[in-house]
């Protein structure tokens, strides 16, 4: 009997080699997109739980709501914040504080920068990590303990076997010595956590120590490790009464300024999506679920092509069912028949996708910069839900099939002159399969269409500085450009360097400190303002846009603050504010704050540090394009920060784009002789800002791939569909043109049959499409409208590719001659 069947099978599969091919690599196709998919989707959403009791470890995130800023919430807390935490909730098992900080490393007369974090040394308390050597409890015994993971370890020893063994690190200016004590195992790349040197936290490493203290410093990461998720839900619940109580020098109810979040450790990498201040960048939870839902619509695509194709094609295979029903087989054994051969199919073309996930998942890892793997063993094994899904594609697709094939009468099939073809009824059903197919695709075109519109969009839109053909040189670090000013004017000097300037901030910076700034005329305003110093010439180098007043320079003597004490200035000094700081003082126009005075805070002796606005510049934008810029304050500092020396200050050079890289070369040639043994750090606004928009355009990519590929196998069921079609309809069309009908009238009518479900389709997906792309674009502070050339196009495409692949069969039944029509069976 399975004999029987299965020789059935492989005559109707040999007989129809195109039908065949079409359901086959139709499925293929399915079911590898939503595979690769699917695992880009696991990759994301498994980040941190490896990790043991991971589910009981929070993060404390904060959301500031400070005057005239809009509220944001962010991965650093205050160090004051941990040590209150544990002296009023018990509930805490454990409490850890992370720097991520930028430290110089010498070894062997090289110097090198790494990350290293900072740490208290109940950190292994609270994540459990992987030792390759040494003990967790006396890792961080001491302030000279120093932790590495097995790459470091071999990448400066030569070996993992690291203990004791001394290395040298410059923070903030002072070279200090460590020896290791212990090496972690290197951590998988599923992880928001960037560990791969670790020392201990300690007051002596903290270039401002009063920050400690202080509830309005926020730069650290507060973990904490609790014993249950309703610990959790009570902390949470406690944190604004908490925050009343323990936050001084914030004012009366602290917590409408200071709000903190507890967000667990697996969701951190959505959490962390658009922070700029994150251990490393998270994933957009919206796009991650989108690239799931297009790799499980793509794969019912393909289950409906398989339908529609199957319903189509079930004539073909009527009278052998009527055979089969005359001898005795019963509608359920027909019915697993038909089963049978959709799941078999399936399996096979699994196997195909199997191949083309192999060959595709090298381009995705490049495409994500994620390791994306298929494996066959351990806890990651992807061969069982592989086979679970090619179980679930076969009966899905066969499904409907088995259920129109079994369902014919045997009387009637044998007694009709012809095959039956379902009718008007199955026509209709794939009819309208096909709309279905066609929507979806189209959707996923407009979608793909709005995202890259975005994407360069951002990547080209006004940042309110001229980032073209800029060089920045970070110099803000302690052990570097002792004589900051020396630097600047060497470099300014260079042959090619049109005009050069220094700041305290830079494109891409993670640098926000900021101050509350009274305005004298009205003291009930007093917006938080984002504070900047810059250098002579800042204007020009970074092609700021003045919108009222004039630059500062040094024309006059308020203009620059030289370095003198703030007692010293009793009328103050002149500043800059931008666009959005002369809104969050409350005037109607941005011109009307030239000339108001404001209060920057106390000097020395108590007396109000004053300013005068002389100019408003308009916003710049330096992080992420889904943040509004802040309001800002600039203050020019000749000094290049001889009174604020830890600051992170940059040297930004302009530079024709012609003579661009050997200025870059010559820069490196004067650092190394006015900063030997510090390693330079330069880059392009451009390559600084790119970290802002890569990951997003790259999964971009991704998803353009998979609505393309979408779109072709929606196609290849059209072009199955009027392959069929048009063979049943030879006699007909030779008919039409006995009668007068010109080939282009054939042409006509058949092509617009074809592309009718096509047209029709459109009525859902722009939609689908308009509702999709409203909340990923509201994730923008710059974004594009949804125009509706975007709709446009998508359905102008589908059309002409549609059309595309019916034209060749169309035109070849049309050009027949009527007598060979006519003589057709």
């Amino acid at each position: 009997m399975l004999r029987n069947y299965a020789l059935a099978f492989y005559r109707n599969l040999a007989r129809h080699r195109l039908y065949a091919a079409l359901n086959v690599l139709g499925l293929a196709l399915g079911i590898a997109v939503c595979a690769v998919l699917l695992l880009v989707v696991r990759f994301e959403t498994s980040f941190d739980r490896w990790m043991p009791d991971g589910a009981n470890i929070y993060r404390v995130n904060l959301t500031s709501h400070w005057p005239g800023r809009v509220p944001k919430e962010q991965p650093s807390t205050q160090p004051v914040l941990l040590p209150n935490l544990l002296a009023e909730f018990p509930q805490i098992r454990a409490g850890a504080r992370l720097v991520d900080h930028k430290a110089a490393v010498r070894q062997a007369g090289q110097t090198a920068y790494e990350r290293v974090v900072l740490s208290d040394p109940d950190v292994f308390k609270v994540f459990e990590l992987p030792f390759a050597a040494g003990s967790p409890t006396t890792a961080l015994g001491d302030t000279s303990s120093l932790v590495v993971t097995q790459a470091m370890a071999r990448k400066y020893f030569g070996t993992e076997h690291a203990l004791g063994r001394p290395l040298t690190l410059v923070i903030n200016g002072t070279p200090r010595d460590y020896r290791v004590t212990g090496v972690l195992k290197d951590l998988p790349p599923n992880t928001h956590l960037a560990l791969d040197m670790m020392v201990r936290f300690s007051p002596q490493l903290s270039d401002r120590p009063e920050q400690l203290t202080d509830w309005g410093s926020s730069y650290l990461y507060t973990y904490l490790r609790l014993r249950s998720a309703e610990d959790a839900s009570a902390i949470q619940a406690e944190l604004p009464r908490f925050v009343d109580r323990r936050a001084t020098g914030i004012g009366p109810s602290a917590s409408r300024f200071l709000v903190y979040t507890l967000r667990p450790l697996a969701r951190l990498h959505f959490a962390d999506a658009h922070s700029s201040d994150a251990f490393r960048p998270g994933a957009d939870p919206l796009f991650v679920a989108a690239l799931g839902v297009m790799g499980v619509v793509t794969l019912l695509i393909a289950v409906v092509n398989y339908v529609s194709l199957a319903t189509a094609h079930a004539g073909v295979r009527a009278r052998e069912v009527a055979l089969r029903q005359v001898m005795g087989a019963t509608r359920r054994a027909l019915i697993v028949q038909f089963m049978a051969e959709s799941v078999a199919l399936a399996l096979v073309a699994t196997l195909i996708a199997a191949a083309l996930i192999e060959l595709s998942l090298p381009a995705v890892s490049a495409v994500l910069g994620e390791p994306i793997r298929l494996r066959y063993s351990g806890p990651d094994n992807f061969v069982p839900p592989l086979i679970v899904l090619a179980l679930l594609t076969g009966l899905a697709s066969g499904l409907y099939p088995a259920l129109v094939l079994s369902g014919f009468r045997p009387a009637g099939v044998l007694a009709a002159a012809r095959a039956p073809g379902g009718g008007r009824g199955g026509a209709r059903v794939r009819e309208g399969l096909a709309v279905g197919q066609f929507a979806v695709a189209i959707c996923l075109m407009v979608c793909t269409a709005v995202i890259y519109g975005q994407m360069q969009f951002v990547r080209h839109a006004d940042l309110g500085f001229d980032r073209d053909n800029l060089i920045v040189v970070k110099v803000g670090q302690k052990e570097v450009a002792r004589d900051k000013r020396a630097l600047l004017q060497t470099l300014r000097n260079l042959p090619g360097v049109v005009s050069a300037t220094a700041s305290d901030r830079r494109p891409a910076t993670d640098s926000d400190s900021s101050t509350n700034v009274g305005l004298l005329s009205n003291p009930s305003v007093e917006p938080t303002l984002t504070y900047e110093w810059i250098a002579p010439d800042y204007m020009q180098t970074y092609g700021l846009r003045m919108l009222a007043g004039r630059p500062l320079g040094q024309q006059q003597s308020l203009d620059d603050d030289r370095g003198r004490d703030t007692d010293d200035l009793p009328d103050g000094l002149n500043a800059m504010i931008n666009a959005s700081a002369a809104r969050a003082f409350g005037f109607a126009r941005v011109g009307a704050a030239v000339g108001h005075r404001i209060r920057l805070g106390k000097s020395a002796n108590g007396r109000d540090f004053l300013a005068t606005i002389v100019g408003v510049v308009d916003d710049v934008r330096f992080t992420s394009p889904h943040a509004p810029p802040a309001p800002q304050l600039y203050l020019q500092n000749s000094g290049l920060g001889s009174k604020t020396d830890s600051s992170p200050w940059a040297i930004a050079l302009r530079v024709p784009q012609a003579r661009q890289a050997q200025v870059l070369r010559e820069v490196a040639d004067v650092w190394r002789r006015m900063e030997p043994g510090t390693p330079l750090e330069a880059e392009t606004a451009d390559a600084a800002l790119e970290p802002y928009y890569d990951p997003e355009a790259r999964r971009g990519e991704l998803f353009a791939a998979g609505a393309v590929l979408a779109c072709v196998i929606a196609c290849l069921g059209l072009y199955g569909l009027a392959a069929f079609n048009t063979s049943r309809r030879f006699k007909e069309i030779g008919i039409r043109k006995t009668l007068g009908a010109s080939t282009a009238d054939v042409a006509r009518l058949l092509i617009g049959q074809f592309l009718r479900p096509v047209l029709w389709a459109n009525l859902i997906a722009w939609p689908l499409g308009f509702l999709a792309m409203r909340p990923w674009l509201a994730g923008f502070d710059q974004r594009i409208g949804l125009s509706p050339g975007y709709f446009l196009a998508a359905s102008t495409l589908a059309a002409l590719v549609a059309l595309g692949t019916v034209a060749s069969q169309t035109l070849r039944v049309a050009r027949q001659e009527p007598s060979t029509a006519l003589r057709y069976e």
